[in-house]
């Protein structure tokens, strides 16, 4: 091999070996580029899922202020039931079963007892009807919702007892 061929040859060996240098940086460089490339679709996608788990928490807590709105705007409705009965009716409680609104009022067993059976229908009816009217009057509830309203007496400040109830056509029935 003669001088001219061994340089050709060194050139040759050269340019490969820097080719392949080359070839590496690319790669290299594409790799990070595609890494970089991931962390920003990752990061973006984090952003995003923050974005939506705020607007979730926003949504619960501003559910959560119109619930107790409309608990606060029932308590204060009956509330005046109450006050209204000159003691008759000691409490009020509604909440929402599967499918209708239940109503619990509590009735000084006393008062109760001393009312004639035309009363007792007459305030059972009445009453009724207005918790029934205050559930949708808070927004709990919708006008065409179901409501079984249920009276009880109340003995010594803890021990209940039935003594109406609503019929399954109109009116309620009414116990001594």
């Amino acid at each position: 091999m003669g001088g001219k061929t061994k340089k050709i040859l060194f050139v040759g060996i050269a340019s490969l070996i820097v080719v392949i240098i080359a070839i590496q940086v690319i790669t290299s460089v594409k790799k990070r580029e595609q890494v970089n490339q991931e962390a920003i679709q990752e990061a973006k996608h984090k952003e995003e899922q923050a974005k939506v788990a705020l607007a979730k928490a926003e949504a619960k807590k501003k559910a959560d202020i119109e619930e107790s709105k409309r608990i606060q705007k029932f308590s204060d409705l009956v509330t005046k039931i109450s006050e209204h009965s000159n003691g008759v009716i000691e409490m009020v409680t509604a909440g929402r079963e599967l499918n209708h609104w239940r109503g619990n009022v509590y009735i000084n067993e006393q008062s109760w007892f001393l009312m004639k059976e035309a009363e007792k229908k007459s305030l059972t009816e009445l009453v009724g009807n207005d918790v029934k009217s205050s559930i949708v009057n808070s927004g709990w509830g919708k006008k065409e919702d179901k409501a079984f309203i249920a009276f009880y007496t109340v003995k010594n400040n803890s021990e209940s007892e039935l003594k109406s109830g609503r019929k399954l056509l109109n009116g309620y029935s009414v116990e001594r």
